[in-house]
């Protein structure tokens, strides 16, 4: 809304990640085979044990050729979300078997087979299914690898990104050869899985660390957060001199009725919290590093 209230309507076209791509990949005269529609939908799935038969899979390591088909399909969505331009060893999840050089082989051809079928696909599975499920980062990973598909500098002057700390790197990696002026808006420490994907070192880079809507009450809880952050270069946050925000402190930790991003110091925090909600039967989710933590 406000992009149309002080630009106007028709004057900027808002897009998906998802659309962007399909509108590159299957333009006309595009090498990539517009995929049956089915294939888009977030409901539709092939089965491990139907992709092992469509790629002709066999057990590996002991492990029977579904469950090989199940880490192929891991393999490719960790390739699709690194900047490899290939599929290496380090793209194969944590097993909890032991893979030998040779069956290592075996996985990455495997994988590299799924990759092909997916996006150019050659048979239906089991003669009905129209082929395996094409995701929105399918799309962008071939998007970054072929150097020849750019935005249209006639039709788009600039391009304006928000979250930009959740980008994946295969997106950067073609955002950063489009020749429009592109801005992206993020910030590091809303990134819980770790440090965010960095532009070229040529784009320039300007932080902003001054709040305009909490007052400078709030440097006392978010500073001390901020400072032992691995992104070192970060500036501390300066709240607005003209606000005011009240601060409260309990002495018992209560569970949140709505939706909360619950942040914790450490591993015993994280423990706490876990037996915490556990213990009265809430509703909650948590980051798959954190869960390892707790198993581990």
């Amino acid at each position: 809304k406000q992009l149309t209230d002080r630009i106007g309507h028709g004057k900027f076209h808002a897009l998906t990640f998802g659309q962007l791509a399909s509108s590159l990949l299957y333009a006309a005269g595009s090498q990539y085979p517009v995929p049956a529609r089915q294939r888009y939908s977030q409901s539709y799935h092939v089965s491990d044990a139907a992709t092992a038969r469509l790629l002709h899979i066999r057990p590996v390591a002991n492990m029977p050729a579904a469950r090989v088909a199940e880490i192929c399909r891991r393999t490719v969505a960790s390739y699709c979300y690194s900047a490899s331009s290939e599929i290496t060893s380090a793209n194969i999840p944590q097993l909890d078997v032991r893979l030998s050089l040779a069956d290592q082989a075996m996985l990455l051809e495997y994988a590299r087979s799924f990759w092909q079928e997916t996006i150019f696909p050659t048979r239906n599975v089991e003669g009905q299914l129209t082929g395996l499920p094409i995701r929105t980062y399918h799309q962008i990973k071939l998007l970054s690898l072929d150097s020849s598909i750019r935005l249209d500098a006639h039709r788009f002057s600039h391009i304006i990104i928000d979250e930009a700390h959740d980008l994946a790197a295969p997106l950067l990696q073609f955002l950063d050869r489009c020749p429009q002026a592109i801005c992206t808006l993020g910030d590091s420490c809303q990134q819980l899985d770790g440090i965010p994907n960095q532009r070229s070192a040529a784009v320039r880079r300007k932080e902003l660390f001054q709040s305009v809507r909490s007052g400078k009450q709030l440097e006392s809880v978010l500073n001390p957060l901020i400072e032992p952050s691995p992104a070192s270069r970060l500036n501390g946050m300066l709240g607005a001199r003209d606000k005011k925000t009240v601060i409260r402190y309990y002495d018992r930790a209560a569970i949140p009725e709505d939706g909360t991003t619950i942040l914790v110091r450490g591993e015993w925090g994280l423990f706490e919290w876990f037996q915490r909600l556990a213990a009265a039967n809430a509703s909650f989710a948590m980051l798959d590093s954190s869960m390892a933590s707790v198993r581990s």
